[in-house]
């Protein structure tokens, strides 16, 4: 069995508090395996996790986040973020290198 897994950044849960004393309500919405997102999530204080979610798929939740009346930020690393921002009302690309799609728009 490969087990590949992202690596937390020290800073990552600090970061997260800075949210949640904003009054921000993070969540975790990821591709990625529920059991792993919940991991992380526990990891650095997120206690809203939606996972298993395909790139298409982020649009559709974003989009039920908003009609709950919820302002949407997102914060992402790569093509599979690209397909929400322009739904978004902020977003944040974070990564050394951020591919095309996820740098913002000049």
């Amino acid at each position: 069995m490969l087990v590949v897994a992202d690596t937390l950044k020290p800073t990552s849960a600090a970061a997260v508090a800075r949210l949640r004393g904003l009054g921000l309500r993070p969540v975790l919405l990821t591709g990625d395996h529920e059991r792993a997102a919940r991991d992380v999530a526990a990891a650095v204080g997120i206690s809203e996790v939606i996972a298993g979610v395909l790139p298409a798929g982020k649009v559709d939740v974003i989009k039920q986040l908003q009609g709950a009346g919820r302002v949407v930020a997102m914060a992402g690393d790569g093509i599979n973020d690209a397909p929400p921002w322009p739904r978004l009302t902020w977003g944040w690309p974070w990564a050394p290198e951020p591919t095309r799609p996820s740098r913002p728009a000049t």
